[in-house]
């Protein structure tokens, strides 16, 4: 995945504001400035931060609309050498689940990673909510198929 600088319609400022305040946020958005797509990996790189803390960082900002995340051709090829449908172009976006008060990701992608995941075994559905349980085997899957740790 590569995430673009793609500004959306009207603004709070003041949310604006607290983004960019951190400057590992900032700096993902000038290393996005140019208009390029930039891996996760890079984004880290040029924020001096941890990919996991970049992943973090790259959700506030699409939560506020400043970038977008899509799959390229080399994200689709990496995602189907690992049994995911998804395609060049795909994007992906965050959504509040208002029931759950929880953001998840939505869309095509987030769709195809959900579906992957649960045929994994590496979520599982809570017992007593609409929400999704990281396993064991999704840590492990995690770390082993795409290189993300998680503490």
């Amino acid at each position: 995945m590569y995430a673009q600088a793609q500004p959306t319609g009207d603004a709070d400022l003041a949310s604006i504001g607290a983004l960019l305040a951190e400057p590992a946020r900032a700096k993902v958005l000038l290393a996005l400035s140019d208009g390029r797509s930039l891996p996760a990996s890079m984004l880290a790189s040029e924020a001096g931060v941890a990919a996991s803390t970049v992943s973090r960082h790259l959700a506030q900002l699409v939560d506020g609309g400043l970038i977008a995340v899509r799959v390229t051709d080399a994200g689709a090829r990496r995602f189907a050498e690992l049994g995911f449908a998804a395609k060049a172009g795909d994007q992906s976006r965050s959504c509040r689940d208002w029931t759950e008060q929880r953001s998840h990701v939505a869309a095509p992608l987030g769709r195809e990673l959900t579906n992957g995941f649960l045929e994994r075994g590496w979520l599982e559905p809570h017992a007593r909510t609409r929400a999704l349980r990281l396993t064991a085997a999704g840590v492990a899957g995690l770390r082993s198929a795409l290189g993300v740790s998680l503490p």
